[in-house]
């Protein structure tokens, strides 16, 4: 079969995309699509990779708007019952609204600021590690080790 266009690409691309939302394992993509456009696995791979790109990019861009939207609706929610006088889901509205905003975490170690590092930075770094079936702890003990500072502290 010939090259695929771009315009072909990028369709394979999203139907992987939506083959891997559904659950799809590697082979079951391979099994599906192989034959059906001719290519060989290592080509289902790059569109297995390409898709998984993707929703990287699309949980980046939609988590924040996910986050605003949550925000809002809470918002409205508490509005309402508030004029419906509905102390008891206002309560517990606003101990939602608490959560989301993280108001119930202890401030962030000293040592962070003082390094300047952000810990938004560090929950995304720990969130990734942790994807990834990692520690942040583990990490940087072995960061230490490798540089031979692991008795520090």
């Amino acid at each position: 079969m010939a090259k695929a266009t771009n315009a072909e690409t990028q369709q394979r691309i999203q139907q992987v995309y939506r083959q891997l939302l559904a659950g799809s394992s590697r082979a079951q993509i391979i099994m599906q699509f192989a034959a059906k456009w001719e290519v060989k696995n290592r080509q289902i791979d790059t569109y297995i990779r390409r898709a998984t790109d993707m929703m990287v990019v699309d949980s980046e861009f939609h988590r924040k708007a996910e986050f605003g939207k949550a925000l809002a609706r809470l918002n409205l929610q508490y509005r309402t019952c508030l004029k419906d006088k509905d102390q008891k889901t206002l309560l517990a509205v606003q101990k939602e609204i608490n959560a989301l905003l993280s108001l119930y975490l202890p401030p962030p170690v000293q040592t962070l600021q003082l390094l300047g590092i952000d810990q938004g930075a560090i929950n995304i770094l720990n969130a990734e590690l942790e994807s990834r079936g990692l520690s942040l702890a583990g990490v940087i003990q072995s960061m230490l080790k490798e540089i031979g500072a692991d008795g520090i502290g």
